[in-house]
């Protein structure tokens, strides 16, 4: 792992000229994320991370350090090849030699490495299909089982010693500087208010979240709409892998609602039901806990008004924010 060559391997990348290629000689669409370069090719997609985000190395992992940037992409294709085969192919290492960049099947010994992946149709995003009011309650009912059904037999499950009432406090903490990150349009007294009523409600419940043991928790992955594809009735993932080793676990539950305040707010309440009785059908639940969900959907909501205001979508953070000032009292409600 060498950072010094990034700048060569980005620019072969952009100039379609790394050997290896799926699809050499062709100049592709360049995506930047927060973390990564993100090459589009007619057919296939390559990610790379970046080495130098300083603010990512120091509060999530530090991928500056070959060791852990090695780890990481490992865990990260290893994750998403399970929840989306089709889409993740392959972990490739990249090699320079002078003014070759070269794809090799090589793990170690690289200069970087590279998730290769099949590009996907933007049409079947959830997301997308939410917005052309394309999903309908068979559709979401049938979301919410199978994402369950993925999660709970997801075969690599990290160790831990917490419990679910400690992994809260560390996203508590998370979630308020995200929400810090989207002022003014979020002020400083709607920040103390919320954080103080989801504070609240987790310390008047703490026996139910402290018994959420390590034995209890599943994993948790990053399903928000904009990770969700649905075509020909069938669900699958892309970028779910936790950047935090802190948000990989979950109390089940939290993971189906997670998805269904993106659903209720792009959709409808109707539809956001249907999703958790996929959930309910996975587990055999007969009733759910409704301030539970309230309070796992506005945690979660939280998430998405720092996210959409910090990406200039006001119109759809409001929708979340909505969300949030019509259910926060009901989910303290004696």
């Amino acid at each position: 792992m060498n950072p010094l060559y990034s700048t060569k391997i980005q620019n072969a990348f952009l100039e379609g000229r790394v050997l290896g290629l799926k699809e050499e000689g062709v100049k592709p669409q360049h995506i930047q994320t927060v973390i990564s370069n993100v090459f589009l090719f007619p057919n296939t997609v390559y990610k790379i991370y970046k080495w130098d985000n300083t603010s990512f190395n120091k509060s999530f992992r530090d991928i500056s350090k070959p060791d852990i940037r090695k780890q990481f992409y490992e865990e990260d294709f290893s994750w998403n090849h399970y929840f989306n085969n089709e889409v993740y192919q392959e972990l490739l290492g990249v090699m320079v030699q002078r003014e070759k960049v070269e794809l090799t099947r090589l793990k170690n010994n690289t200069d970087d490495l590279v998730i290769q992946m099949k590009r996907i149709d933007d049409s079947y995003n959830l997301t997308n299909l939410l917005r052309e009011q394309h999903i309908k309650t068979a559709d979401a009912r049938r979301i919410g089982f199978e994402m369950t059904k993925a999660i709970a037999e997801f075969p690599h499950r990290p160790e831990t010693t917490k419990n679910w009432y400690d992994f809260m406090q560390i996203r508590f903490r998370d979630v308020e500087k995200f929400l810090h990150m989207a002022k003014p349009s979020v002020t400083e007294k709607e920040i103390t208010y919320f954080m103080d009523k989801l504070r609240g409600y987790a310390k008047r419940n703490i026996e139910q979240f402290t018994s959420i043991d390590s034995d209890k928790l599943s994993v948790s992955i990053d399903n928000h709409s904009d990770n969700i594809i649905y075509r020909d009735k069938k669900t699958s993932f892309i970028d779910i892998y936790p950047p935090k080793e802190d948000w990989m676990f979950s109390d089940p539950f939290q993971n189906v609602c997670r998805l269904s305040v993106d659903i209720y707010a792009l959709g409808g309440k109707k539809l956001a039901d249907e999703l958790i009785q996929g959930y309910q059908e996975y587990y055999k639940v007969q009733e759910i806990d409704e301030r539970l969900k309230l309070f796992y959907q506005i945690y979660a909501a939280f998430i998405q008004i720092a996210y959409r205001f910090i990406l200039s979508q006001p119109d759809e953070a409001n929708k979340y924010k909505k969300f949030v000032e019509e259910n926060i009292d009901d989910m303290l409600a004696a």
